[in-house]
């Protein structure tokens, strides 16, 4: 179990939590309306001009921060809405809020949670979201109000003030924030155990194994985290005691932390654990442990009973180096269930493209004999790792590397070649150097590769025209590439994509694809080319890509995209040109464009990507909307659960499916309504409902598999059973304020007075 979330760090805004959709609705429109809400400032109604204040503030303009600050002072708005100007004061950069924050919190402090000196009502919601927003800006140790907070008679106000403590770089931990592990708030004492952790106490493995003991199940399981947190032998010692504790949670929990704290070995051994939960801790901790160590492990995992399991272990798999995932991968592509079979051919795919060749849907035949050609290519396409073990199915012996060229070869080459160069070498002796140079047999694409591609020669004409072609078909191929008739070009290409299918084309080759095909115009050359280098991660090859990045032809365009995402590697200007072919004309180009960003897995590509999320063209919006969820930055969720009311039942299908790839379990809601949508629609959202929810409530061991129907109603009831708390409820990122400027909120007619943020 994660830790309690820390309040922030000075210069860091928190979270958004305070959300209206009218408002959202408003701000995520094509063109935000900064005109207008800065007008909405001073309306009459003080509902409007705070909602106005409010969307400024998150576009990032502090023309309302005035406005802020007298929403949360005044008495006859609504809480949320006066808690979410708090939030909104607290998120401003510039200028800085901290002395408003200060004066409200002077107003709504400690004394006033108890409706003393003068406060007529005692407001401590008000006392919690400004010390979180304070904590954004100022670190607790330099301002005596989070200590004040801390002995607030308000549970709320105890935990944000911990939360700030928490994330604090200066000072100590005060005694009085030691002491709330005590508190009778359950909330309160989980954050007063992830401060203890998070700071260091010197007496923290002693008060976090105590609360071990915990009445409550949510502390302990804090209590655990924060033990991983802290680290340490005896902080190990007493996870890896908890392995053998009765309860399943709290030995997933201990997993989880000691994975955390970088106990390998114990890690591994919980993979034999009865229980699903703990087992899927382990697959999960897969992605971050050594392959060499955990390859046995993870060929286990892909077998595991529970369907979390396989696939959580596939996706861990797949952060893996791809000669270490690539074989546990393929043999993931062999298993009977659909979701698992589907999820290795994803994520295989991804790291090696001629998987997406694999029929997931097809008849065992088709995909038995598929498979049989992936198992002999892999080898020698992606190489294979020790970590892959010589159990794993499909992964045939690694074959030896050839003898190294002698040098006595290279240097007799040499001389050929140089003769070859020599403008004053007569006929014949040009001649009898193209036959010494054929005489060399198996050597001489080698020694040339030593020459052309190692040492840097530049090889004549000739010897691409005379010399190799009648060695190797991959260089008559290549002769024919430079014709005049770009029907012969093109066929020579769709050769060379053919010849490309059975073996790589081979260093040598792959330089001289590069120089010729750079000046190639005509786009289905080019397609048939960048066919012939997907599977190629090397220098050259990025090097065409990159260049056909900037064809006239849409297809081809994509197409150099899609290598860019698998073999990236050589091409230093390859964030750049991506981030460039966002702004492509083709909705198809902007869509590969942003995979190859997403899968390079930086968060800081996440801005490059917000933008499109304001997209006309629903695909291009869903497509960003997945990368930033895969990338976990905060607005892909939200994007997505818009686009599930999509007008487009294939939109919507996506959407299902996406939701899925990302797993945030706030997504779940979502996929239940989608349950009612169309056939497809359906049976991509019970797909991605186990993915989201972290297991599959509508399966049961030992009982066949239960209709559709039965699954849908399984999830249905699930959904009623975990929404209770959350319906009807005044919480975070749920709730909001009435009114927007009114240019969109009166215009559209008043609201229902009830409806809140």
């Amino acid at each position: 179990m994660p830790l309690p979330r820390a309040a922030g760090q000075p210069g860091v805004p928190p979270a958004l939590r305070w959300r209206y959709p009218d408002l959202d609705d408003l701000l995520a429109g094509p063109e935000p309306p900064r005109a207008d809400l800065r007008t909405a400032l001073d309306d009459r109604d003080p509902t409007v001009a705070t909602n106005a204040a409010i969307g400024l503030a998150r576009l990032g303009d502090a023309d309302g921060i005035d406005r802020l600050a007298e929403g949360v002072r005044t008495p006859t708005l609504k809480l949320p809405i006066r808690r979410a100007a708090a939030e909104a004061l607290g998120r401003i950069a510039e200028p800085s809020p901290v002395e408003f924050l200060r004066r409200l919190l002077d107003r709504y402090g400690p004394q006033n949670d108890r409706g003393a000196n003068g406060a007529t009502h005692p407001i401590p919601e008000l006392h919690a979201e400004l010390i979180r927003g304070l904590a954004a800006h100022v670190d607790p140790a330099d301002d005596p109000r989070f200590l004040e907070a801390l002995g607030s008679p308000a549970a709320e106000v105890r935990r944000e003030a911990l939360l700030a403590w928490s994330a604090g770089r200066h000072g100590t931990l005060p005694v009085e924030a030691v002491d709330l592990r005590t508190d009778p708030d359950p909330r309160v004492r989980t954050a007063a155990l992830a401060s203890l952790a998070h700071r260091q106490h010197p007496q923290a493995p002693e008060y976090l194994t105590a609360a071990l003991d915990d009445r409550d199940l949510q502390v302990r399981l804090a209590a655990v985290a924060a033990l991983g947190a802290l680290g340490g032998g005896q902080a190990h010692e007493t996870l890896e005691q908890l392995l053998d504790d009765p309860g399943e949670v709290i030995r997933a929990g201990a997993v989880a932390a000691l994975a955390a704290a970088g106990a390998e070995p114990t890690v591994l051994e919980a993979a034999d654990d009865k229980s699903w939960r703990v087992r899927l801790e382990v697959a999960r901790a897969l992605a971050d442990l050594p392959p060499p160590a955990a390859a046995a492990t993870a060929r286990r995992l892909i077998d595991d009973p529970s369907l979390a399991v396989q696939c959580r272990t596939i996706a861990s798999v797949a952060d893996w180096p791809r000669a270490q995932a690539g074989p546990i991968l393929l043999a993931g592509l062999q298993k009977a269930g659909y979701t698992t079979r589907k999820q290795a051919a994803r994520h295989l795919a991804a790291l090696w493209p001629e998987a997406a060749k694999f029929p997931v849907d097809g008849p065992p035949e088709r995909r038995a004999e598929v498979l049989a050609r992936l198992r002999d290519r892999l080898p020698r396409e992606i190489g294979l790792h020790d970590a892959a073990g010589p159990d794993v199915p499909g992964a045939a012996p690694v074959q030896p590397a050839p003898p190294p060229i002698s040098p006595q070869t290279i240097a007799h080459a040499q001389r050929l070649v140089a003769a070859l160069s020599d403008p004053r070498v007569a006929e014949p002796a040009r001649r009898q150097s193209i036959a010494s140079l054929r005489t060399l047999g198996p050597d001489l694409v080698a020694a040339l590769e030593a020459l052309a591609v190692d040492r840097g020669v530049a090889l004549p004409e000739a010897v691409y025209r005379d010399v190799l072609p009648p060695c190797a078909p991959v260089f008559r191929a290549l002769n024919r590439l430079v014709s005049e008739d770009v029907a012969v070009r093109r066929a020579a290409a769709r050769e060379l994509a053919k010849l490309a299918e059975r073996r790589p084309l081979g260093r040598l080759a792959a330089a001289r694809l590069a120089a010729v095909a750079l000046v190639e115009t005509d786009a289905l050359v080019w397609q048939s080319v960048l066919d012939a280098i997907a599977a190629d991660p090397g220098e050259p090859a990025s090097r065409l890509a990159c260049a056909a990045i900037r064809h006239p032809s849409p297809e081809v365009r994509r197409r150099a995209c899609e290598h860019l995402t698998a073999h990236g590697a050589h091409a230093p200007d390859r964030t750049a040109l991506l981030r460039q072919a966002l702004h492509d004309e083709s909705p198809s180009v902007v869509r590969a464009a942003v995979r190859a960003l997403a899968a390079s897995g930086r968060i800081d590509e996440a801005d490059s990507l917000k933008r499109l999320l304001l997209a006309t063209d629903e695909w291009v919006c869903l497509e960003a909307a997945t990368a930033l969820g895969r990338l976990g930055d905060p607005s892909g969720p939200p994007a997505l659960e818009r686009l599930s009311y999509s007008a487009d039942h294939a939109v919507r299908r996506e959407v299902a499916r996406a939701m899925g790839q990302i797993g945030d379990p706030s997504l779940a809601p979502s996929l239940v309504r989608l349950l009612d949508d169309q056939p497809d629609v359906r049976r991509a959202a019970l797909e991605a409902l186990p993915k989201v929810a972290g297991r599959d409530v509508a399966a049961a061991p030992g009982r066949p598999p239960p209709s559709v129907a039965e699954r849908v109603e399984s999830w249905k009831r699930w959904h009623r059973q975990h929404d209770g708390v959350r319906r009807g409820s005044l919480g975070p990122a749920g709730n909001s304020t009435e009114g927007l400027p009114r240019a969109t909120v009166r215009a559209r007619g008043e609201r229902d007075s009830a409806r809140t943020y």
